[in-house]
């Protein structure tokens, strides 16, 4: 008898050992499954939303779906973009992603503009057409100030520019950098990013070869990233291009440097 009541004892302990230890485990995984759905949440309705947040010295890039707003009127009415904001230079990294079989073919691209405020302005237009703009970032050039705050950004589709609204006014002559990412399609028109398709012939032999040419000129630089497409806002180029190894990168600039870069053993080359 007294075997007999140690074991039920000994059962009895180690059964309300058990169901402690389920217990403690399922009050974890209810917490941690409670915890992942508000930060899902959170992540979701925060997604291109203006609430107060924890103030930071780094600047937070706006991810945003660009999309046009007809009705609204401002400078972006005009035919021709103000002067207010003159560029220096573009830093612009373009990767085509070119497949023959596909049936479209898309290119990426990111690019920063350095560029002066002339005159005070809290809006910043540039042309953008037929490109997807996914980032948008402002960060004055001088070290240890801060720009303006982007609000709000959008497209006007009457002059194809991309409307930047800031919380406040940029300062006159002081340089400023915005960096832009975007998305397009590689078309088959004569304008922007295209690609052609030829017929090569070698000893009888004929096959179907494929090449990708940029034609800027007279407004389609507008169509591969967004810039102060005018003739008259002229600025420098620091231009890399990210392609796939078994292609060949030709441009009329006589200095270039063929590197890695890209992921996938994809070549970079800046020009």
């Amino acid at each position: 008898l007294r075997k007999d009541s140690g074991l039920r004892k000994s059962r009895s302990s180690t059964n309300k050992s058990t169901v402690a230890f389920f217990t403690l485990l399922f009050a974890a995984l209810f917490i941690a499954f409670t915890v992942f759905a508000v930060l899902y949440l959170r992540s979701r309705t925060g997604f291109c939303n203006f609430a107060e947040e924890e103030e930071s010295d780094k600047v937070k890039p706006l991810n945003c779906t660009v999309v046009p707003t007809p009705g609204r009127q401002g400078i972006w009415d005009h035919y021709r973009l103000p002067t207010s904001l003159v560029p220096i230079n573009y830093q612009l990294v373009l990767w085509p992603r070119f497949h023959p079989e596909s049936p479209e073919s898309t290119f990426t691209g990111d690019v920063n503009i350095t560029f002066q405020c002339k005159n005070a302005t809290d809006v910043i237009l540039l042309h953008s057409e037929q490109i997807e703009v996914t980032v948008v970032e402002l960060v004055r050039f001088e070290i240890g100030t801060e720009a303006p705050q982007i609000l709000e950004v959008w497209r006007s589709s009457l002059y194809s520019y991309l409307v930047i609204n800031l919380n406040e006014t940029l300062t006159e002559n002081s340089i400023y950098v915005l960096r832009i990412s975007f998305s397009g399609v590689i078309g088959n028109s004569t304008g922007g990013f295209n690609v052609d398709i030829y017929i090569k012939t070698v000893y009888f032999h004929s096959c179907f070869r494929s090449v990708i040419t940029t034609q800027m000129e007279p407004t389609y630089a507008r169509t591969v990233f967004p810039c102060f497409d005018e003739p008259s806002f002229k600025a420098t180029f620091d231009i890399h291009l990210i392609y796939l190894p078994n292609y060949v990168a030709l441009s009329n600039i006589n200095n270039s440097f063929l590197g890695l870069g890209g992921g996938g053993g994809s070549h970079l080359k800046l020009f």
